[in-house]
């Protein structure tokens, strides 16, 4: 099953983070700050439900804004009924990397230490620095 997601809070005209809006792919082409991903399986004993974000539908500037380090979550988004319905609950979620695909693993505890944030915080702010870096090269 192939998603069509856009990026982004539903409160804020999907601008911010988080996701505003999950459908199946019916094959149109992808806007701005749209990506493609996959529903992927879990282990037994593992709970919650996640998203393959397949590169080749990322753009570097959704990368760094969206998944560098984790995948933050600024409102509660319902999930399809196809997905069993339910919500992605407020937050930031861990993103792991493989070879092609950013898999962003929503699990129902997306809840960080205070530590946790003010560390996050940092690194947002060094990402937001290399982004402008990035934007401004043309790379």
């Amino acid at each position: 099953m192939l998603l069509h997601i856009t990026l982004g809070n539903p409160r804020k005209a999907c601008r911010h983070f988080g996701i505003c809006h999950i459908a199946l792919w019916s094959g149109v082409p992808l806007g701005p700050r749209q990506c493609l991903a996959q529903v992927e399986g879990l282990p037994p004993g593992e709970e919650g439900i996640p998203f393959r974000f397949l590169r080749a539908s990322l753009t570097t500037e959704l990368i760094l804004q969206h998944f560098t380090p984790y995948f933050r979550v600024e409102a509660p988004c319902p999930l399809p009924k196809q997905l069993g319905g339910g919500v992605i609950l407020p937050g930031c979620y861990r993103v792991e990397w493989d070879e092609a695909d950013a898999v962003a693993h929503f699990d129902g505890h997306p809840a960080l230490t205070a530590c946790e944030k003010q560390l996050l915080s940092r690194l947002n702010k060094r990402v937001n620095g290399a982004q402008q870096e990035i934007l401004t090269q043309g790379c």
